[in-house]
């Protein structure tokens, strides 16, 4: 079940959908300006910002991967060089609740996302963010096998395999970079 947001009257048309596949996932569109590149922002109460790469002019679609699940965030283009656009409210999911849990300590030496496999409780393909949290997730199918998972090299989004390792899925996670 997708949930919607739609905002015409914003600024630039932002829309926000909630992924159906993964609930801390946000898919946005937006009518950018005709004439600069604009790219979405997503922000915290606690001053964590996930920004997309730049979008052509006349407007962009993004995946916004980066988010914390049950966390809600301020999204909002962003022009080259006009005005920002208003911000849309928009809460994440909960995380599956078979998904393996555990703490981190200590603060993280490095910024950016880290693409792993878990297992116990099942097999899962994980992006977590520099302070351990999960912010992507992929459970495999009961009699799935995870082989291994690594970062595309563009930095679009991942690979994973899974059976034997001539037999790959590739899932799409837009790279952001947070700040």
């Amino acid at each position: 079940l997708a949930l919607t947001l739609l905002f015409g009257c914003g600024t630039y048309g932002l829309e926000v959908r909630a992924s159906a596949g993964v609930q801390t996932v946000a898919n946005a569109l937006w009518d950018g300006p005709e004439d600069e590149p604009s790219r979405l922002v997503a922000e915290n109460e606690d001053g964590v910002r996930v920004v997309s790469d730049w979008q052509p002019p006349g407007g962009g679609g993004v995946s916004v991967l980066g988010l914390n699940a049950e966390t809600t965030y301020d999204l909002f283009v962003e022009p080259e060089f006009g005005d920002l656009g208003e911000p849309v409210s928009f809460t994440t999911g909960a995380l599956p609740s078979n998904l393996p849990d555990w703490t981190t300590t200590g603060s993280p030496g490095w910024q950016g996302f880290a693409v792993t496999s878990l297992m116990g409780g099942g097999q899962w393909a994980v992006v977590l963010d520099e302070m351990g949290k999960t912010v992507w997730y992929y459970e495999l199918p009961n009699d799935g096998r995870l082989v291994r998972t690594r970062a595309r090299r563009d930095g679009r989004g991942m690979w994973f395999e899974e059976g034997t390792p001539s037999i790959h899925r590739l899932l799409i996670a837009r790279s952001l970079l947070s700040k």
